[in-house]
């Protein structure tokens, strides 16, 4: 990297870069020497370098090959090395590091998650537990609340049952003592009649002084008695006969 023309020959090579940093997703550039003379450091010390490098879109690393002069470009550099081989060491050492705190991100990741997985594990067992005691204390009360239910509806049944039956008592001592009223109030009218019944019979009214006149067996009131006919007329002690004059 000498003569004229380098200076331009890496700022377009800087330009080509800027061009293909999306599609090729770079991430910085690398300006490295591989020796030569003191005089081929001057295009490292010329301004337009300089200011493009200062102006670059990406960090950019120069492994010259001096070490005792420093030039522009290592001072407007993002990271200034020596050598290429440090260049690439360091770049190297930066994937280590990078690689060993990723590593170490995923550890603590995994720490976390397996914590958190241990917390709402733990959680999830505790709402387990507090689940199944509510259900089991909401199933307990519904269970004593059936239980009283059916307390209830059982001494309610056996009160109407009692109540009933006392209801059934009453009506059956009511019909009792209707139905003897009513065979009273039957057998005094059979009484009574038998009573007229008596009365009535002949042998009864003959008793009472009275006498009866038969004619052909008949109630001399109901036949047609004429003169000559005999007729008969009874008493309590005698029966008489006579002829109708």
């Amino acid at each position: 990297m000498q003569g004229n023309e380098a200076v331009s020959s890496l700022i377009s090579a800087m330009e080509s870069i800027r061009i293909e940093i999306d599609r090729l997703k770079l991430e910085a550039v690398v300006i490295i020497r591989g020796g030569g003379a003191q005089l081929d450091l001057d295009c490292f010390d010329d301004y337009r370098l300089a200011a493009a490098m200062a102006n670059f879109p990406l960090p950019i690393f120069t492994g010259i090959g001096h070490e005792r002069d420093e030039t522009v470009a290592d001072l407007v550099a993002h990271t200034r090395l020596k050598t290429p081989t440090a260049v690439a060491e360091f770049l190297l050492s930066g994937f280590r590091e990078f690689e060993e705190n990723l590593t170490m991100l995923l550890q603590r990741l995994d720490r976390s998650t397996r914590q958190q997985l241990r917390a709402e594990e733990n959680r999830i067992h505790q709402y387990s537990l507090r689940a199944k005691s509510l259900s089991a204390n909401r199933i307990s009360l519904e269970k004593e609340k059936v239980k009283n239910q059916a307390m209830h509806i059982s001494l309610t049944a056996k009160n109407q049952f009692r109540n009933q039956y006392a209801t059934l008592e009453n009506l059956e001592k009511s019909l009792k003592k209707n139905l003897t009223l009513f065979l009273i109030k039957q057998s005094e009218k059979l009484s009574n009649t038998e009573n007229l019944l008596r009365q009535l019979e002949p042998s009864s009214i003959l008793k009472r002084g009275y006498s009866r006149t038969e004619y052909a067996g008949k109630p001399i009131h109901l036949t047609s008695v004429k003169l000559g006919d005999q007729i008969e007329t009874i008493t309590q002690s005698q029966k008489n006969q006579q002829y109708n004059h």
